[in-house]
């Protein structure tokens, strides 16, 4: 979360005066934490321009081919070393101690390139659909005097050529969508991303020493043990309850021409892409309550205070609280207060109810689809510019 970035971490273990890796460079930021032991490490500044935070990493380098040192240390125990994407390094344990650390890696693939690359096309649409210049024809005679066997060509027409194409090209900033683009690689982010990490079960059990062994104490213990997340054991909502995400990037809203929706991980497997991006659609008139939830982390939001009506907000929140996406906020509505209570309401309350009329828009009955495959979403569809879907003054 503090990163906002896919993390990962490797656990090495070096014999005593050996090296696991030639001297190399990766394509992430890294933390080396030492966690027994002493190793030695040198770090080499990039050898050119290009090299400097580069996108993909190395392949292993010879003694010979290394820029200048920047760093030559020892970590010990304890000792924990940063060092940017495209730093070259290398690593040997001492002859008299093995090594034992742990790199933590991350900022894989999150650069201003990455940005404009899924920027780029998204306005280049934009700006062909709203602007004539963009579908004009190309000159009768242009491939004449462009291309690589043309570039050495000096005739009129070369020059007002490329002068049209850098007045168009300086245009299309006018039609970019970055927050849209924004949303694509977030949405990467939440299937890239594990489950939360988060313990549902907090809210029905004690830490307190006195109660260690209280039966209710062991009760919720079992509970929480054969429940995961202990969703079974969810709370009522009334319109007092108070709720947030489970994690403050557990969820996002996205907007589409016909609909809005939320794309979380929560359903996500620790098997790295095993399951497909998971989001549920609404009705456009759900996108000022959607983003109110999405945007108040740490913050608990009151159900009442939700743009729509009560009836309606209390039926959306139970069921994202159902999914594990919401939390609900201890003592916030009387029927949160008691284990027995909890459970009560839980065995009498049907599942939620996951439907597809997406393009519904009425308040009576909430109409959710979750998505099992996302392989047809840019063919169903188009972005729509955000404030038009959630201006709060319309609700």
């Amino acid at each position: 979360d503090y990163f906002r970035s896919t993390m990962g971490a490797n656990i090495y273990l070096t014999p005593p005066g050996t090296q696991g890796f030639a001297p190399h460079y990766d394509d992430i930021e890294a933390f080396l934490i030492q966690l027994e032991g002493r190793k030695h490490w040198r770090l080499y500044a990039p050898r050119t321009e290009e090299e400097t935070l580069p996108i993909l990493s190395s392949q292993n380098f010879s003694q010979n081919e290394l820029g200048k040192l920047i760093l030559d240390t020892v970590l010990e125990a304890g000792d924990m070393l940063y060092f940017p994407r495209g730093t070259v390094h290398q690593g040997n344990c001492l002859p008299d101690t093995h090594s034992l650390h742990i790199t933590v890696s991350t900022y894989q693939m999150n650069t201003w390139g990455d940005l404009i690359e899924k920027l780029l096309p998204k306005a280049l649409t934009i700006a062909r659909s709203e602007d004539l210049e963009y579908r004009e024809g190309l000159p009768l005679d242009y491939l004449d005097y462009t291309g690589v066997s043309q570039s050495d060509v000096d005739v009129p027409a070369r020059p007002i050529f490329l002068k049209k194409v850098e007045k168009l090209l300086t245009r299309l900033v006018k039609y970019a969508p970055v927050d849209s683009a924004v949303d694509e690689l977030a949405s990467r982010l939440l299937h890239d991303a594990l489950p939360p990490n988060y313990n549902r079960s907090s809210i029905l059990t004690t830490n307190s020493s006195s109660e260690e062994h209280s039966p209710n104490t062991a009760m919720s213990r079992q509970i929480s043990e054969c429940c995961e997340g202990a969703t079974e054991l969810t709370p009522s909502v009334t319109a007092n309850s108070k709720v947030r995400l489970v994690t403050p990037y557990a969820a996002r809203l996205l907007a589409h021409e016909d609909c809005v929706s939320l794309q979380h991980s929560v359903s996500n497997s620790r098997l790295f892409h095993e399951i497909d991006p998971q989001e549920i659609d609404y009705p456009t008139d759900y996108g000022p309550a959607l983003e109110m939830l999405t945007n108040s982390y740490p913050t608990f939001i009151e159900v009442r205070a939700l743009p729509l009506p009560t009836t309606t907000a209390v039926q959306l929140v139970q069921e994202l609280l159902d999914m594990n996406i919401l939390q609900h906020k201890p003592g916030s509505s009387s029927k949160s207060n008691s284990i027995v209570a909890a459970i009560k309401s839980r065995v009498n309350r049907p599942a939620p109810k996951i439907k597809s009329s997406r393009y519904g828009g009425s308040h009576d009955e909430l109409s959710v689809k979750l998505r099992e495959n996302s392989g047809n979403r840019k063919s169903k569809k188009k972005p729509r510019p955000s404030s038009e879907i959630f201006d709060k003054s319309n609700t």
